[in-house]
């Protein structure tokens, strides 16, 4: 019985007996401690009775609590703990402490931490910490194995050199400049992450000679010097040192490491080139050099005996020419990723996409865009990679998808920018039925767009946007594929309504069909739309009012609009708005007042960023709009889209006054009021318009003087108050100099150098009978002589008798005269496009 008892004793698992009662009380006053930070109680299974070791986030061994983990315990940023240390020198077992995620920025007490001798794991990561509120104690944890202080506020991390039994540290996104220490002794060191520092050196790290990993990425290394530190350290298998400044060749002493497994210097400015001592490393799997500034001709065979190689980048060196073709020459490895992006492919061999791709089995990613390519794409190359890219080639089909040699494992296929031609068959969804991202933009695909693509049920994206194709949208939304987040159809021939009935639009994120001929109003159906963020319906032949509703989904940041026939009123749910950036309307119909409460719409009072709803595909790289600032249609993407804001009502039928709350949009970077028909003088608020860049007020009947306190816009490059009838003096302060006579033209009462008018003299009064409007958008030369037919028909001098009396018919007639306009551009618009597409295809 006894030897039972001891045999009993010593295989009892971790926990036996329960915790003891002095430590139970301790993790009670500490839950206690954190009533003021936070009100939801994370810790609600902590009460006094019972067994402590049961408790969640609470591990023991035997008997003694051995983890303890106090991770997000604390509620927001606004509330500070500072833990009392000696709560923690209780816990004489402890060898596991989480204080993460909890803003700490110092210590109630720093006693408790000396007597954690035991402790092994002690996880610091995204709190304020910095070296001073570390140093002092750190060093009495000599057991400590594993550190983690990503995100905090180290700046000279140098006390990390006394931590002699250490093996894994990181000190990822700090702002470490140095590691200052009088003696290095990290004799166990094998794993160190100080990703996203101020790193400038790094020779102290030639004293970790127990180093296998270093992640350096994200500093401030300028010199390819820096990488022969790494020469020093014989048992290092991977180095990643991407997105520096470094400049120069690589030393070739990198290829005597012979226990080298990954080897990563992408986006930086290396040159050279590529290192030739690749073919040494026999155990490399993983080889990045993209985005650098190597050159030359590499022939791939000289890779080919590298069996454990699995990943190879040398995408975006804009001067490398890669060879795979010659000389003959067979693989032994089996790529998993393969990115030659940007390079020239097979110069010499006729373009051809690389043969030994198809033979690489296990392959997930493949990138070959923008590769100089040509010739037609292997039917196999379908069925053996998951995601595929050819982009920007000159490759020539075969038309999808009329290889069939089963059913396809693709998620991604982007053959956008090809000479493809064809049509897509109604059989897609059969061959490629796990696709998530389809993109076969600006491929001149004709024909119209299968409904059999409502049958790929994984499908996020498709774009098929500048091609040809025609007819109606067919039910591609609907309850089969409701994934779909991203359509693209812009620039085609489409027609009929822009979605069809009872689309589902549940997870739509983007939808543009720009540049169509979509007839009817705004779809319904986009009512139920939730997540939509960007709009676009521009250039097309939509009519009827804009539905308000539009305006009440809660995360559309870009609407476009212009182009269309859109009549009735701005809505006034437009000032319930929270994320709107950018709304353009411009070149429309619509009429009335500009509502009073747009300063209500937080987006364009206080500067915020887009925020971009999560998506399968890079977002920047899928989704670019068009936007007119500074009086040019440009096209925005990425980070510089998530900052602008702007508002064009241009080009409508506009009246009344400039409401001066307008002057409260701070955040808006574009105005463009022109070519209305308001009143009233600029609003003296406008001064506080702090980040505009563009303002264009011209064309409309504006009075009185432009506000001096304009000068004060320093942010102003282009403004223009054009055909209005302003008087008094231009500014001339700071950026008002660099505006041209362009700006003011049109407004007899102004004065200033720059119109060539002395203010000082008599000012003729103005009659708004002679303004110039000879270049508003209905004075074209062509108006003008339908004008004059039409007034020969109906009695010249009896109808400008007539209009000088009655001011209400001379603007009907100005309307009319807008609508016969636009009848007239919408049939030269699509002639040109006809005609521009049959040079294509004859091209």
């Amino acid at each position: 019985m006894f030897l039972g008892c001891v045999i009993w004793f010593i295989s009892c698992p971790q926990k036996c007996y329960g915790c003891l009662t002095e430590e139970q009380r301790t993790l009670l006053q500490i839950k206690d401690s954190l009533s003021d930070v936070n009100e939801f109680d994370p810790l609600k299974d902590w009460i006094s009775g019972g067994d402590c070791c049961d408790w969640e986030r609470i591990a023991c061994k035997r008997s003694s609590v051995a983890r303890i983990d106090l991770s997000s315990v604390v509620g927001s940023e606004r509330r500070i703990w500072h833990p009392n240390a000696t709560m923690f020198e209780q816990f004489r077992g402890l060898q596991e402490l989480d204080l993460s995620d909890n803003h700490i920025k110092g210590w109630a007490d720093i006693k408790g931490f000396e007597g954690l001798r035991k402790l092994k794991v002690l996880r610091l990561n995204n709190n304020n910490l910095t070296d001073q509120s570390i140093a002092p104690w750190i060093n009495n944890l000599t057991s400590m194995t594993y550190l983690d202080l990503y995100n905090n506020s180290l700046t000279d991390a140098g006390w990390i050199s006394n931590l002699t039994s250490l093996v894994i540290a990181n000190l990822s996104m700090n702002s470490i400049v140095s590691m200052s220490s009088e003696k290095w002794s990290l004799p166990n060191l094998q794993e160190l992450y100080m990703r996203k520092n101020q790193l400038t050196q790094i020779e102290w790290l030639s004293n970790l000679t127990s180093l296998t990993m270093v992640q350096l990425a994200y500093n401030k290394f300028t010199d390819s010097s820096t990488l022969k530190v790494f020469c020093r350290l014989n048992r290092l298998e991977s180095i990643f040192i991407e997105v520096n400044d470094m400049e120069g060749e690589v030393d070739p002493c990198i290829g005597k490491l012979s226990s080298l497994k990954d080897f990563d210097i992408s986006y930086n400015s290396l040159v050279g080139g590529v290192p030739a001592f690749f073919p040494n490393l026999t155990s490399i799997r993983l080889i990045v050099i993209r985005n650098n500034l190597f050159k030359g001709v590499y022939h791939l065979s000289v890779l080919a005996n590298l069996s454990q190689l699995t990943q190879l980048e040398l995408s975006d060196n804009i001067g490398l020419e890669v060879e795979t073709e010659s000389p003959t020459w067979t693989p032994s490895f089996n790529l998993q990723y393969i990115l030659l992006r940007n390079c020239v492919i097979n110069k010499r061999s006729n373009r051809r996409i690389p043969t030994f791709v198809s033979h690489q089995t296990y392959l997930q990613f493949l990138d070959l865009s923008y590769a100089s390519l040509s010739g037609v794409i292997p039917s196999s190359l379908f069925y053996n990679v998951e995601e595929l890219y050819l982009s920007g080639n000159g490759l020539t089909g075969p038309r999808l998808p009329s290889i069939i040699n089963g059913t396809s494992s693709l998620t991604t296929l982007d053959i956008s920018d090809n000479p493809i031609y064809g049509s897509l068959s109604s059989n897609i969804s059969k061959v490629f039925p796990n696709l998530i991202v389809l993109n076969m933009s600006t491929t001149a695909l004709g024909g119209g767009i299968p409904s059999s693509l409502n049958e790929l049920r994984f499908l996020e994206a498709l774009d098929l946007s500048n091609n040809n194709l025609t007819g109606d949208i067919p039910p591609i939304l609907n309850t089969n594929n409701a994934t779909l987040r991203f359509l693209s159809l812009s620039n085609n021939k489409l027609q009929g309504e822009m979605l069809p009935q009872h689309s589902n639009t549940t997870h739509l994120v983007h939808l543009s069909l720009n540049d169509n001929l979509f007839t009817g109003g705004v779809s319904p159906s986009l009512s139920r739309s939730p997540n939509l963020q960007t709009l676009d319906v521009r250039n097309n032949q939509m009519s009827g009012q804009i539905p308000g509703w539009l305006f009440d989904l809660p995360n559309v940041v870009v609407l476009l609009l212009s182009g269309n026939r859109f009549s009735g009123p701005i809505p006034i749910q437009l000032c319930d708005s929270q994320n709107l950036h950018l709304l353009d309307m411009s070149n429309n119909s619509i009429g009335g007042t500009i509502p009073h409460c747009l300063n209500n719409v937080t987006s364009w009072e206080l500067q915020t960023l887009i925020k971009v709803v999560d998506f399968y595909y890079d977002f920047e790289t899928f989704f670019s709009t068009y936007f007119t600032m500074k009086g040019r249609s440009l096209s925005y993407k990425g980070s510089p889209l998530s900052l602008l804001t702007g508002i064009d009502f241009s080009m409508n039928r506009i009246i009344g006054s400039i409401p001066t709350e307008m002057g409260g949009l701070k955040a808006i970077s574009s105005m463009n009021l022109s070519n209305n028909f308001l009143e009233g003088p600029i609003p003296e608020s406008f001064q506080g318009l702090d980040n505009i860049e563009s303002l264009d007020l011209s064309h409309n009947r504006l009075t009185g003087a432009i506000p001096p306190g304009l000068v004060s816009l320093h942010w102003l490059s282009a403004f223009n108050v054009a055909y209005n009838n302003l008087s008094g003096a231009i500014p001339t302060n700071d950026q008002f100099s660099t505006f041209g006579l362009g700006s003011y033209e049109g407004n007899p009462g102004l004065c200033g150098d720059i119109v060539k008018k002395n203010c000082t003299s008599s000012v003729t009064p103005f009659d708004e009978g002679d303004q110039r409007e000879g270049t508003r958008f209905i004075d074209k030369p062509v108006i003008y002589y339908l004008f004059v037919m039409a007034s020969y028909a109906i009695g010249f001098w009896g109808v400008i008798a007539f209009l000088v009396i009655n001011t209400d018919w001379r603007v009907r007639l100005f309307v009319t005269t807008d609508e016969l306009i636009y009848a007239c551009v919408d049939k030269v618009w699509t002639f040109s496009r006809q005609f521009k597409n049959q040079l294509r295809t004859a091209g």
